[in-house]
């Protein structure tokens, strides 16, 4: 999912979507093929989020990889969750609005619904942790040692 998150954001860089707000960094992009906004620098929000996505995919692949056998199975998804929302919730400071109604609010929707899925993770991670079960195991030694580890009292 994180490396589709990625690519999503790539191409919204090349349709020129979803653009960033005006500033003066020397890294912003002048979004020439969007009229709907003034042709300055802005912020390139969506390769922020490539980016973020992109170490996301290598850093859960790396949890992943390195403890596949004793993983309690939804920690990786709540993880995600948690991680991708509140990402979001903070890039979505440099973006401008998609919306008009947006802009006489505090929060705009975008961050407003990363609130809830950052519980849902949170209460993923929680949950993982809580029952402890495993399923994917490599073979009988690693499914065995799995067992003997998280049979302990909760």
């Amino acid at each position: 999912m994180a490396l589709a998150g990625c690519f999503i954001r790539l191409g919204n860089l090349m349709n020129s979507e979803i653009v960033g707000k005006v500033t003066d960094v020397p890294w912003a992009f002048i979004f020439l093929n969007n009229t709907e906004f003034s042709q300055e620098p802005r912020h390139p929000a969506q390769l922020y989020e490539a980016i973020s996505c992109l170490i996301l995919c290598v850093a859960l692949y790396s949890i992943w990889n390195r403890y596949k056998t004793g993983l309690p199975q939804g920690i990786l998804t709540g993880l995600f969750m948690v991680v991708v929302f509140v990402l979001r919730f903070v890039y979505e400071f440099y973006k401008e609005n998609q919306v008009t109604f947006e802009d006489q609010m505090t929060y705009n929707l975008g961050q407003i619904l990363s609130i809830p899925a950052v519980l849902f993770g949170l209460l993923g991670i929680w949950w993982a942790i809580r029952r402890r079960e495993t399923r994917i195991f490599t073979n009988e030694a690693s499914a065995a040692q799995a067992r003997q580890e998280f049979s302990k009292p909760k």
